[in-house]
């Protein structure tokens, strides 16, 4: 039983005591309410003694309250439904701020085998190696396994900050016409300004007034890293792991070797080294099946890390493709090459027709 000073000195505490069965005195009930009768439903609980909801429309609710219209509902659903944090695509670009070390050590192979001038430290451009070879590791596993280890995260703060409140809170309806459900208990009511040490506490109105409902902020709701708990990234961990070996042993697999480029420029031919395979002084075989994956729509990347990729799309190999794919070369293929690429000498020889057929319009 609650004793203590401010409990015995507060009305609508004593009020509420005094009413006894809340169901059979509704009236009395009513008087200690406060709000206007037009902006609210009583609700007794007449199977559980001491109880009673209120019900709202949350656009009134969240006016009284000064938080953004639906920010109840939103995060009542997120701790109701199978809520699902979205990633953004965008975070490719910051995925090796989770790497651990092993997952360190495999990048930094693959850094090594394909000769490409980034560094473990360079997220951006680490992001943009998952972008280029999307077609050998699918990075949507990795945003996927990021949402799964941020969502449980932002569920159980949210389950925290109701936790807070000094009475349940229910949700019926939908969109902005929702209805806000209060149920409170008189000992809650009665505890928590005794904790808070309210004063002058004469209404549910006056009540309300007094709760701080500072974490109701829609834009918050998300912010995981400044919560106390921290998302459990093993599962992500593995999986790039798993991703990583993955490329590391296409690069190794000396068997998918068949395919062989003619280089013209001597610097190009330096950056693949192949000590398994023997080589004319200008002759070099592609590791074909892992170069013709990657992924043309960013080409951009290939400049920022250099290496065996920009030789790639340097070379005669992907150039050839490139123009023979799906159908005759045209014009507007050229063009994609010569501003996306070192436009292969070779390849110049064989289809700068183009312009010209386009200038004489033949």
């Amino acid at each position: 039983m609650i004793k203590k000073f401010y409990i015995f000195e507060n009305s609508l505490y004593s009020y509420l005591n005094d009413i006894g069965d809340l169901d059979e005195n509704e009236e009395s009930l009513q008087k200690l309410i406060g709000f206007d009768s037009s902006d609210y439903k009583l609700d007794v609980k007449r199977y559980n003694s001491g109880c009673f909801g209120l019900i709202f429309k949350e656009d009134f609710l969240c006016d009284f309250f000064e938080i953004e219209s639906g920010a109840i509902s939103y995060a009542k659903s997120i701790v109701k439904y199978d809520y699902d944090y979205d990633v953004d695509r965008g975070e490719i670009d910051y995925i090796s701020n989770y790497f651990s070390d092993e997952n360190k050590n495999k990048f930094n192979t693959i850094i090594e085998k394909l000769d490409l001038i980034i560094s473990i430290d360079d997220n951006e451009e680490i992001g943009h190696f998952f972008e280029l070879t999307n077609k050998i590791i699918d990075y949507k596993d990795f945003l996927m396994e990021l949402s799964m280890a941020i969502q449980p995260v932002i569920v159980n703060n949210m389950k925290k900050v109701f936790k807070k409140l000094p009475f349940d809170v229910e949700v019926s309806g939908v969109g902005r016409k929702n209805d806000i459900i209060l149920e409170f208990s008189v000992d809650e009511i009665g505890t928590y300004i005794d904790e808070h040490k309210l004063e002058n506490i004469n209404t549910i109105e006056d009540f309300l007034h007094n709760i701080d409902m500072s974490d109701f902020d829609i834009y918050s709701y998300e912010n995981y890293w400044e919560f106390d708990e921290t998302p459990d990234y093993s599962s992500l961990v593995d999986t790039i792991d798993t991703e990583l070996e993955k490329i590391i042993d296409e690069l190794d697999d000396v068997d998918e070797i068949d395919y062989k480029s003619i280089f013209d420029d001597p610097k190009q031919l330096s950056l693949f080294k192949d000590d398994d395979i023997p080589k004319l002084a200008n002759n070099y075989s592609f590791l074909y099946d892992f170069f013709s994956k990657l992924d043309v729509e960013y080409i951009k990347y290939a400049k920022k890390l250099g290496g065996k990729i920009l030789a790639w799309f340097n070379s005669y190999d992907f150039q050839k493709m490139y123009m023979t794919k799906d159908g005759s070369p045209t014009k507007e293929k050229y063009d994609f090459l010569i501003a996306n690429c070192n436009l292969n000498s070779k390849i110049k020889d064989e289809y700068e027709h183009l312009e010209t057929m386009e200038e004489f319009n033949l």
